[in-house]
């Protein structure tokens, strides 16, 4: 009886998504833009938070390029970048990078699940501050003509 009940249980409901709302693929598919309210939940978004300052105080942030990775500034954004992977783990909250990680390992296997597509496998993730009066134009990303 109880197996049957499970049976019947799973039938009855379908998953979705773990962490979209199901209203991503209808936006997408409709070309228009999808904002997930609540992606990241205020306990990690302090965490992070934490961790990016923590590794300012040690000085891992530098100047923040755009376009060819071997060129030089391209104007593109006035920021400072730190790499959450190639740092010290002791310093910060690298828990809190972990899960943002995890996470958007997440969205992405929702992303190709829902659009019935298949995306790059890397994932890039970086730290940015902006000072006051700091930008990043507007731009699209052309990873087929980019090594990187």
């Amino acid at each position: 009886m109880r197996h049957a009940l499970l049976v019947w249980l799973a039938a009855a409901h379908k998953c979705t998504a773990l962490v979209l709302d199901p209203s991503f693929t209808t936006a997408l598919k409709g070309g228009r833009v999808h904002r997930e309210a609540g992606f990241a939940p205020a306990r990690l978004v302090d965490d992070l938070r934490y961790d990016i300052d923590a590794l300012a105080q040690i000085g891992r942030f530098g100047p923040a390029g755009s376009g060819p990775r071997a060129g030089g500034d391209t104007g593109m954004r006035s920021a400072l970048f730190a790499d959450p992977i190639d740092r010290p783990r002791d310093v910060g909250c690298f828990d809190a990078f972990a899960a943002l990680w995890e996470r958007l390992g997440m969205v992405r296997e929702e992303l190709m699940e829902g659009l019935d597509r298949q995306l790059i496998e890397n994932v890039e993730v970086h730290y940015v501050r902006y000072p006051e009066g700091g930008y990043f134009q507007r731009h699209v990303d052309d990873y087929e003509a980019n090594d990187g």
